[in-house]
């Protein structure tokens, strides 16, 4: 240890001593037991009459009344206070605590609120997430399930559409004297999913339809029709075809329904019914198989 470390060392262990419950009461109520002792010391005075008052009449009441005053009583009074302060110290501090609660609790009931300690809290938010986990799982359940009829639902739509879609057909067919084992070439006319024309031959039935060159103009004008501003599509409506066909009145609705069957257009939803257009690339291959039907003889 160095010279410049004393000092700090010394502060250090007089730091230590004052930790020291007992020692550091013992020395605070030194000067108070011995406030006589403080006044001679510290008031007016020559140094040698202090000491004569000291010698005589402070300390001289009864032997050994300087050692008592100076070390005993300072003593005692610090072993009072390290041994029995902490219960005092415990009840005040319970007493300050319970006021304390008292008010609380009195803000609380004026404001209606109800108080929740941290035991109460744990246990509420463990029910919470343990809730929150069960109406989860039973909304993921759900949806499941929801999902699971829409999938059926939409199974059973499209097989209904496939058989009006067929019965439509077959009912085209007999209009325009196509024979039943005929209908495949139908079916594969204008569709997207065959590239293959099937035999003209067959498909020269068609122009025995009343509304054949209805069904040309469907296919050739509706590419002009105008999108509509929220979904971009090209309706074909009834309307459209009152301003742009002859088909006669009530006969539009079955007429679209042989437009959707030989997919000429498209059944975009089932209520309201609403067919739209093709795009641009099948509405050509189309007007092509209408160009091979009327160069057929």
């Amino acid at each position: 240890m160095s010279i410049s470390e004393l000092p700090e060392n010394i502060l250090n262990t007089i730091k230590n001593r004052f930790n020291n419950t007992f020692l550091a009461s013992a020395i605070i109520s030194w000067p108070i037991i011995n406030y006589k002792l403080m006044l001679v010391l510290f008031g007016d005075g020559k140094y040698s009459e202090k000491i004569d008052f000291i010698d005589d009449v402070l300390y001289s009441a009864y032997p050994f009344k300087w050692v008592v005053c100076l070390f005993v009583f300072p003593m005692v009074v610090g072993f009072i206070y390290w041994r029995w302060y902490p219960f005092f110290d415990t009840a005040i501090s319970k007493y300050t605590i319970q006021k304390s609660i008292g008010k609380a609790e009195m803000i609380l009931a004026e404001e209606r609120k109800i108080p929740f300690d941290r035991d109460e809290q744990v246990t509420y938010f463990k029910n919470y997430e343990a809730e929150k986990d069960i109406w989860k799982k039973a909304l993921q359940e759900a949806n499941k399930i929801a999902s699971k009829q829409q999938e059926k639902s939409r199974n059973v739509e499209n097989d209904l559409a496939g058989k009006w879609k067929s019965n439509t057909l077959k009912l085209f067919a007999m209009m325009c004297d196509i024979k039943p084992d005929e209908i495949y070439a139908l079916k594969k006319a204008f569709s997207h999913n065959d590239e293959q024309i099937p035999p003209v031959e067959i498909l020269a039935k068609i122009k025995n339809y009343q509304y054949y060159d209805q069904m040309k103009y469907v296919a050739k004008e509706s590419i002009n029709i105008p999108s509509s501003s929220l979904s971009g599509r090209r309706e074909v409506s009834v309307t459209w075809l009152k301003n742009n066909t002859s088909v006669q009145d009530d006969h539009e609705g079955f007429f679209l329904e042989i437009l959707w069957a030989l997919e000429i257009i498209i059944l975009e939803r089932y209520s309201p019914i609403t067919y739209i257009a093709l795009d641009n690339h099948r509405l050509g291959k189309i007007n092509m198989v209408f160009d091979t039907i009327d160069a057929a003889p």
